[in-house]
């Protein structure tokens, strides 16, 4: 980061929003009377508290874990630093273990550091601090040393509102745009639907011919439709990186066909699999997964392989592989292709459904011109995606450099009147000096003061070697935060004490002890 403005201060995170708490460790469950908040609840952008679950077991403290308006949480693990910050709590909520509160100091505007947790000097500090963990999270100890430029109290303030203001033309300009691929879609599809339908060809180009149409199953106009070679002919062992390129579904989209490297033959196995080899003007035909896919094959593509999940298709002299390759990508073919195929988890095409379609087939200098107005009309909205897509990448690239811009100083005009962040921090820290008196009482017995020694001593007690956390809580007494703390720190030694696995057949994490 660069040089701070006049009266900023470089402080940490902790010094501003204290050390950070721990959420509540149970299960999710869908009726209860208190919300259960966890980490693939924030990772959203915003809550949608209608699919927050509730929790299966409360606290018996329920106001420690109650999350409170301007509470700031994060995540520690999966999505490790993803934040939110909690404007407003529509029902009784209390937030999930592997999320960390975090309170900002009652001189701390909450929506700065909220929007600080979303700036790239934030994301750099939060990779380094998860790096070079087998289960990549981190603990509230790493989160509150983060470096966190402060300014003045007010200038916090402008810099939140003029955040707010620019950020929410940024997310309405997405919006809008976020509608442009779907509106690009529907103008495709309304094209083919046209081509079909004889909607591009009008009695102004050809007069009458343009009715000549005779209506002819795909048998009579192809010469060939062949499937790809089955597992039983080219095995996943054939593949190598770089050869001759496989066309599979995967490869078919809008009309044109992108090979991978990873997917390709030997010219060796090429050889001895030619009957499946493309030719220029042949029509590759995906058979599985989103119906109507296909290509023409050009001049690039010829010598290719067609694979397992592709047929070929080739056509007679009476029809042009351009135009077939309209027709089989129409919403009304592809809507016929849909309701025959079969499979649940992926459809798959056989032969007869498609040699069983119904083509209308126009002449030849009909279908030459209706190939020519979709090819207009396609490069048309190739044009509009284009822009789109540029478009998109400024708007994405609004919000780091706004943010950026916010944490320089660069955002707002300072003003020499506001009292430095270093007045601040002194505020602050005096407030922090300031503790309740204790309430003295002999109810309790003392706890042992929890240490790591303690927990590694406990973890080598334990009959079993694989445990769970509830397990090991069971059998140490002491502060809930401060075990969850030492519990990170053991995971994250160079020779770990214990080690974080997934039970599949429980569901649920587990530990395993270490060797030390």
């Amino acid at each position: 980061m660069s040089e701070l403005p006049q009266n900023w201060i470089m402080t940490n995170f902790g010094s501003i929003c204290g050390n950070g708490q721990y959420g509540w460790t149970t299960r999710a469950t869908e009726r209860g009377a208190i919300k259960f908040l966890r980490t693939t609840d924030i990772t959203k952008g915003r809550i949608d508290w209608n699919s927050v679950p509730y929790c299966q077991d409360e606290p018996p403290d329920l106001d420690k874990y109650r999350i409170q308006i301007n509470d700031i949480l994060i995540s520690r693990a999966g999505s490790v630093g993803f934040s939110t910050l909690i404007t407003h709590t529509p029902f009784p909520t209390i937030f999930a273990s592997y999320l960390i509160r975090f309170v900002p100091s009652k001189n701390i505007e909450p929506r700065y550091i909220a929007y600080f947790l979303k700036s790239s000097e934030y994301w750099q500090q939060i990779s380094e601090a998860s790096a070079g963990i087998a289960i990549s999270n981190v603990n509230a100890k790493k989160l509150s040393e983060i470096s966190t430029p402060l300014a003045p109290g007010d200038e916090q303030k402008r810099i939140a509102d003029k955040l707010d203001s620019l950020l929410a033309r940024v997310n309405a300009c997405r919006d809008r745009l976020d509608r442009v691929p779907r509106i690009l879609k529907q103008f495709r599809q309304a094209i083919l639907a046209a081509a079909t339908s004889g909607q591009l060809v009008n009695e102004n180009w050809l007069q009458s011919e343009a009715n000549e149409v005779t209506l002819l199953g795909l048998a009579q106009i192809i010469e060939l439709l062949k499937t790809g070679p089955f597992g039983s002919i080219l095995h996943k062992s054939d593949y190598v990186r770089n050869g001759i390129p496989v066309v599979n579904p995967m490869h078919i989209n809008a009309g044109r066909i992108t090979p991978t490297n990873e997917m390709a033959v030997s010219e060796e196995k090429a050889e001895e699999l030619q009957e499946y080899l493309l030719r220029k003007g042949d029509i590759v035909f995906a058979r599985r997964g989103v119906m109507g896919r296909c290509a023409v094959v050009g001049d690039r593509e010829e010598g290719w392989l067609c694979g397992s999940g592709s047929m070929i298709i080739r056509t007679k002299d009476q029809v042009l592989p351009e135009y077939l390759q309209i027709v089989l990508s129409s919403p009304d073919v592809v809507k016929t292709l849909e309701a025959n195929a079969v499979g649940s988890t992926m459809v798959n095409l056989n032969q007869r459904i498609l040699l069983d379609l119904i083509i209308p087939v126009p002449s030849i200098t009909v279908q030459e011109l209706i190939n020519h107005q979709v090819r207009r009309l396609f490069d048309y909205a190739d044009r509009l995606e284009n822009r789109y897509r540029r478009a998109f990448t400024i708007v994405e690239q609004l919000t780091p450099a706004l943010l950026d811009k916010a944490f320089w100083g660069d955002l707002v005009p300072q003003d020499p009147d506001d009292e430095p962040a270093t007045v601040l921090l002194e505020q602050i820290r005096a407030d922090q000096l300031v503790k309740p008196k204790r309430v003295l009482t002999d109810r309790k017995p003392k706890m042992p003061k929890m240490t790591e020694e303690l927990v590694k001593e406990v973890i080598r007690q334990l009959p079993e070697e694989t445990f769970s956390f509830d397990e090991l809580r069971g059998k140490i007494s002491g502060d809930y935060d401060s075990f969850k703390d030492i519990l990170f720190t053991l995971l994250s030694e160079a020779e770990p004490s214990l080690t974080q696995v997934f039970d599949q057949e429980a569901k649920a994490m587990r530990f395993i002890r270490g060797n030390k």
